[in-house]
């Protein structure tokens, strides 16, 4: 006990994310956030595809940390599980110590996609409140809500707090109903995914480029259920994998190396002007609206990617260490990127990288192969609309963490003024 314990884990911004650190019990703390002072702060979205990839749940190499930290609650986690256990809570199960990829929740209800997080007085701290925003980030994106309690709560007002957690039981119908059913259909919503994916086939056809058949996808490859108007087909299918550019050699581009490719979600890639003649050979070709993907450890693994734009004449090159992902106007470049940016997609694509290491790559078939689910254009706008939404909401969360933070430390700055103030 009171072992200082490290972990390191890739969130979906693509930054690599040390927490160290020690709690009183010597358990694990990954459960942490900074909201205001009794509040309960409620942060809801869901995955595209609205389900959690249950080979995610539990990690064996959890198991023992897991363990530990179910036989070493906190004094509050210990009260909250007395009044949740057995089903207490409208027949409900709960589950303690729960883990979703590398984080584990404090308490999960699998039936609800409900997290419950007890944050004590450790958790007001920038650094832990930046870390918290990114993890309840992931949590959302699997299709998770968190809701979060100052460790308080459980003592002063356990009935206000099972209150609030019954009042989120079915959160998941209600939301997936206002998000994806409330506008009339149209003949662009009308068009399911399968027809979608044959005008792309018939697009790419015209093109006259030559590309090599891929193969269909088997039962064993399909991680989850989809709407019956979305389709399963292979990232190749509706990319142009690594296309090339074609301008006067003394046109102005943009020169893309990798440090100018972010990890962080939503941060697009900055450049360089180069003359296009000048960069056209030995490097790798992009242009507006291209989603860019690093391929060389460990920028993969930390999820460094980006849309592309704004490009002087709309090209660019950059370093050789990307891969290229092209759509067309049936496939949102938003909707690729936060593709790319899904956990199972790092995780995946790390279990096969090759060469010596160091220099270890994610090979380019895999770019092709891997399996995305297709909704229709309209369904592909709302989700990428919601998803906007949600990391505004939590920009704004963040921002408000720190603000209260910085008033924190200026009272506690006067405070100790006055304390020492000669009279």
């Amino acid at each position: 006990q009171g072992e200082v314990v490290e972990n390191t884990t890739t969130h979906p911004q693509g930054e690599v994310v040390e927490n160290t650190t020690t709690h009183p019990q010597g358990e694990v703390v990954e459960n942490t956030t900074t909201h205001p002072q009794g509040e309960v702060v409620e942060i809801t979205t869901t995955h595209p595809q609205g389900e959690v990839a249950k080979n995610l749940n539990n990690l064996p190499y959890l198991k023992t940390f897991r363990k530990n930290l179910r036989n070493n609650l906190t004094p509050a986690e210990a009260k909250l599980w007395t009044l949740l256990k057995g089903k207490q809570l409208e027949n409900k199960k709960f589950r303690r110590q729960f883990s979703v990829a590398n984080y584990i929740l404090d308490f999960y209800c699998p039936a609800e996609h409900l997290a419950i997080e007890l944050d004590g007085q450790g958790h007001f701290e920038a650094s832990q409140a930046q870390y918290d925003y990114e993890r309840d980030l992931f949590l959302n994106h699997c299709g998770i809500k968190v809701l979060r309690f100052e460790n308080k709560w459980v003592w002063e007002n356990p009935e206000g707090l099972l209150e609030v957690i019954k009042e989120n039981f079915g959160w998941k119908d209600r939301f997936d109903h206002s998000v994806l059913r409330t506008a009339p259909l149209t003949g662009e919503q009308l068009e399911s995914g399968a027809e979608l994916l044959k005008r792309i086939k018939a697009e790419k056809a015209k093109s006259g480029k030559k590309e090599k058949p891929l193969p269909p996808i088997q039962p064993e490859e399909i991680p989850f259920e989809i709407p019956e108007n979305w389709v399963w087909c292979r990232l190749g299918e509706i990319c142009e994998i690594n296309p090339r550019n074609k301008i006067d050699d003394n046109l102005d581009a943009g020169f893309i190396p990798m440090p100018m490719v972010s990890q962080l979600f939503g941060i697009k890639p900055t450049y360089e002007i180069r003359k296009w003649g000048s960069i056209k050979k030995g490097f790798t070709h992009f242009a507006n609206n291209d989603v860019v993907v690093a391929k060389i450890t460990p920028c993969f693994e930390n999820s460094k990617a980006g849309i592309i734009s704004d490009l002087p004449n709309g090209i660019g090159a950059g370093t050789t260490e990307l891969n290229v992902l092209r759509g067309n106007k049936f496939v949102l470049p938003e909707y690729i990127y936060a593709f790319v940016k899904r956990i199972d997609f790092l995780k995946n694509g790390e279990r096969i990288m090759k060469g010596v290491a160091g220099q270890q790559r994610v090979p380019t078939e895999y770019f092709y192969n891997t399996p995305i689910p297709l909704p229709p254009l309209s369904e592909q706008k709302r989700i990428v609309a919601e998803i906007e939404k949600q990391f505004a909401l939590t920009q704004q969360l963040k921002e408000k963490v720190l603000a209260n933070q910085q008033a924190t430390e200026q009272l506690l700055k006067a405070l100790l003024h006055q304390a020492f103030e000669v009279q």
